[in-house]
């Protein structure tokens, strides 16, 4: 089950990798150069534990033990380059690389993902997370700032972080996406009064909230987005679309409280 053979170099396929890479994540360079890190951490939250791994094929359900079974005729088989997608049988592999699948476009990101460094979880909130939502949640963030005054765009995200890493609908486990951001507009005060007060341990990211809420102005926004797996940031960015669009677009959001925003819908 394993892939064609490569005759290609080391170097080449660090070549041809960092270039479907950049194909995968367009513009994240200037994504990132706009925005300015005033705090994070990882609060490493437990997140349930799984007893079983799934066939990487999104639609087949079949799944085998963490621990596979001493006979390696039964075991699920590894992707060659990626050593991660399993598959129940060929047929599952095939049908997910070379019939219209997804493990063509998935297999580049899980080499990339291993190490899952601090770049990589900037690029997951900026591109994967903030960069899907932001034609909503920028005019839901200046209409609300022109209302209330100083405060930041708070989003909450019910999947972990590396969720948003994979530019696909399927997690490195196989399984469907089911990505969605909470988002609502919070003043210093609100922070320490409400959000501190149901959960402590954001106390720890006041000074960058304040930071960044201090930075903030016409064109730029103050965030903070707290993910299932327990990272948590908080920085200044570029508000995208301009600002004079997210004004037109604004009075969408008046009335709501918080926006919540299913990324993937199709799921």
């Amino acid at each position: 089950m394993a892939s064609t053979p490569n005759d290609k170099s080391e170097a080449e396929q660090a070549e041809e990798l960092t270039a479907k890479m950049q194909k995968l994540t367009p513009n994240v360079d200037g994504a990132l150069q706009d925005t300015t890190w005033t705090w994070e951490d990882d609060l490493l939250y437990a997140l349930p534990a799984r007893t079983a791994r799934k066939c990487a094929r999104r639609d087949c359900p079949k799944t085998e033990p963490l621990e596979p079974p001493e006979d390696t005729a039964k075991r699920f088989a590894a992707c060659a380059k990626c050593q991660t997608a399993r598959y129940c049988s060929r047929e599952c592999q095939i049908q997910d690389w070379k019939k219209g699948g997804r493990h063509k476009r998935m297999c580049p990101q899980l080499i990339a993902f291993k190490n899952f460094d601090r770049d990589q979880k900037r690029r997951a909130v900026i591109v994967g997370c903030l960069g899907k939502v932001r034609l909503y949640v920028f005019p839901f963030y200046v209409g609300k700032r022109a209302k209330v005054g100083d405060g930041f765009l708070f989003l909450q995200c019910p999947a972990p972080l590396e969720d948003f890493f994979f530019d696909t609908d399927v997690t490195r486990y196989g399984e469907p996406q089911k990505r969605a951001v909470v988002a609502s507009y919070v003043t210093p005060k609100e922070f320490d009064d409400e959000l501190v007060a149901a959960d402590f341990e954001l106390a720890l990211a006041r000074r960058g909230v304040l930071e960044a809420v201090g930075q903030a102005d016409d064109s730029k926004a103050a965030v903070l987005c707290k993910f299932r797996c327990g990272f948590v940031c908080a920085f200044v960015t570029k508000i995208v679309p301009d600002v004079r669009v997210c004004a037109a677009l604004c009075a969408d959001y008046e009335e709501m409280a918080t926006l919540r925003l299913n990324i993937d819908d199709d799921s």
